[in-house]
């Protein structure tokens, strides 16, 4: 039971050992305090830690796509700049000469380095 117990403890999200831990612990002191059948409590505790699993795949799909989105956010505008310049290097020569140019392409990328920052703390969510 202990082999499993570490076994599967590994492919949990980090954290998890000691929640469950301390589910089971709290488990087995009401039914030592209280009585009752410790079947029965081990099974609603395998249901909570089941339910926990299920909830914890669902956000982490549901996060996915808006990671995905964050940085596809981020990186087409470069892409499209590298495109553009590879189809037509002269195409930026009549802005290249204003002075304004290269404050603007440092906001820019200011801006594409919080979008990245933003979506990674919007779809850090925890369990």
């Amino acid at each position: 039971m202990a082999a499993m117990w570490v076994k599967h403890s590994k492919t949990w999200p980090s954290g998890w050992t000691c929640r469950i831990c301390a589910f089971l612990a709290v488990a087995v002191t009401i039914q030592q305090q209280s009585g009752g059948n410790l079947a029965e409590i081990l099974a609603g505790l395998a249901k909570v830690i089941r339910a926990r699993f299920r909830l914890f795949r669902r956000v982490k799909a549901i996060t996915a796509e808006a990671k995905w989105s964050g940085k596809f956010l981020s990186g087409f505008p470069i892409m499209a700049l590298i495109v553009i310049n590879l189809g037509d290097p002269h195409y930026y020569d009549e802005v290249r000469d204003n002075e304004m140019f290269i404050p603007a392409c440092i906001a820019v990328g200011l801006f594409l380095v919080a979008n990245l920052l933003v979506m990674r703390v919007l779809t850090n969510i925890k369990v």
